[in-house]
C-alpha cells in the first residue's frame, strides 16, 4: 500500500469507522464471532439439481441429474439465512462495497478447494453480468466485486441482452421464464473447449446460472461450474 492510499484508508476509518453489519463490533464489517455463530457454512457437497448430498467431494452432480443441467457443479460457501441476507442487502442496496472483500475471502477458500478436485482445471473466471440499465442504476455489479477479490484476471465474457425486473417473490417456473435466453457470449470471445467458473452472490433456483451456462455451452465451452457465496437451502434447484 502506498503512502497516499495508507493515509486515505486511515482517514476513512477515522471519520467512517467500520462496524460489523451483524452485531456492531467495531473494526470490521463481518466479525469472526458472527461468521461462526450466525452464518451457516455448507461443509458438504450437494448436487445442485436435486439438492441431495453427492456422498463424495469429487462427485458434483448425480449421473441422472446431469441430463437436465448445463452446469457440471455448483460450489457454495454458505446456506442462505437471515444473516447472509442482511449482508447481501447491505452490499447491494446500502453500498457497503468493502464487505465484498470479507465475502470473497470465504469464496477464495472454497475456490482453492475446488481447483484441487481431480479433473477440474479452470480456464476463465466469469462473473454473472447485470443488464446495463441495472448497472447504471446501481453503479456496480456485486458479482464483479466478488470475482475481482478472487482474481483481478476475471473476464466479462457474458452479456445480459434483455432487461428483466428483479426475481424476488417469483416461483421456480417464473424465474426460469424470466431469464430465458437473456445471456450471450460477447463478440470476439472464443470459449471453445474452455472450462469456465461462473461467480455470483446467491443462488436460489439456479435459473440464472443455468442460462449463463447454456449460453457458454452453445458457444463451445467444454465445462461450466459455478461458485456462489450463498445458496437457498429450501429450493429444489
Amino acid at each position: 500500500m502506498n503512502l497516499i492510499a495508507y493515509i486515505l484508508t486511515h482517514a476513512l476509518d477515522l471519520f467512517f469507522p467500520k462496524f460489523c453489519l451483524l452485531c456492531d463490533t467495531k473494526g470490521v464489517y463481518l466479525c469472526t464471532r458472527c461468521q461462526k455463530l450466525k452464518l451457516q457454512v455448507q461443509s458438504t457437497q450437494y448436487c445442485h439439481v436435486c439438492l441431495r448430498e453427492t456422498g463424495n467431494p469429487g462427485i458434483l452432480v448425480h449421473p441422472d441429474c446431469r441430463k437436465i443441467t448445463c452446469l457440471r457443479g455448483v460450489f457454495s460457501v454458505l446456506f442462505y439465512n437471515a444473516a447472509a441476507g442482511e449482508i447481501l442487502h447491505q452490499l447491494k442496496y446500502r453500498f457497503y462495497f468493502s464487505i465484498a472483500a470479507d465475502m470473497s475471502k470465504m469464496m477464495r477458500r472454497k475456490f482453492t478447494e475446488t481447483v484441487l478436485i481431480p479433473g477440474i482445471q479452470i480456464d476463465y473466471i466469469v462473473p454473472v453480468p447485470l443488464h446495463r440499465r441495472r448497472y447504471w442504476w446501481r453503479g456496480f455489479n456485486q458479482a464483479e466485486l466478488l470475482a475481482h477479490e478472487i482474481t483481478p484476471d476475471y473476464l466479462k465474457i457474458l452479456q445480459r441482452v434483455k432487461f428483466r425486473h428483479p426475481q424476488v417473490g417469483l416461483g421456480r417456473e417464473q424465474r426460469k421464464a424470466s431469464v430465458k435466453d437473456i445471456f450471450v457470449v460477447r463478440p470476439g470471445w472464443n470459449v471453445q473447449g474452455k472450462t469456465i467458473l461462473l461467480i455470483d452472490d446467491v443462488m436460489t433456483t439456479g435459473a440464472t446460472l443455468e442460462e449463463c451456462a447454456k449460453a457458454l455451452k452453445a458457444a463451445g465451452a467444454s465445462k461450466v461450474f459455478a461458485l456462489v457465496w450463498a445458496r437457498d437451502p429450501l429450493e429444489n434447484n
